[in-house]
């Protein structure tokens, strides 16, 4: 999970530095259909909305580091930015609950460009169900927004 995370936000940046200018801004045009399209931008996004959670990637140095570090903490909306909380402590991403944990892998599974088939059982076992329908919509929302077709088939009764 932390090493596709950090793919995500590597990307991200990558894509924020091309879409620059030389006076070091990114153009509205430009950061608006980044915010569709990307990956990073489209997870942060769904985990502000789902979880009012935000989700930080530090650098990584091979040389001098051993893991990848990711921290998740409680926002909130502040002049139509997304904040941190004051007085809310970043965490390790591990130490969130299961069904946190388990909704972002699907999620970010489901945001990974290089899949061009994800099988999923059960993806919602486990997840309370007000998550289960977030995750069924979410879900469905990115198939329709990438002209994927999505197949559902509920074994249970």
């Amino acid at each position: 999970m932390r090493n596709l995370l950090y793919d995500f936000w590597e990307q991200n940046g990558k894509e924020r530095d091309k879409g620059k200018t030389p006076r070091g801004r990114i153009p509205r045009a430009t950061l608006a259909a980044l915010r569709k399209t990307d990956a990073w931008e489209r997870l942060t996004t769904v985990l502000e909305e789902v979880f009012k959670t935000g989700v930080t990637v530090n650098g990584f140095d091979e040389r001098y580091q051993t893991t990848i570090e990711v921290a998740v903490w409680n926002g909130q909306l502040v002049n139509k930015q997304f904040r941190k909380k004051p007085g809310s402590p970043a965490m390790d991403l591990m130490v969130e609950g299961s069904g946190f944990l388990q909704w972002l892998s699907v999620y970010a599974l489901a945001l990974n460009k290089d899949l061009q088939i994800l099988l999923l059982d059960e993806p919602d076992a486990h997840l309370h169900p007000a998550l289960q329908g977030h995750l069924i919509q979410k879900l469905t929302q990115l198939a329709r927004e990438n002209n994927s077709r999505s197949y559902w088939q509920r074994t249970r009764p």
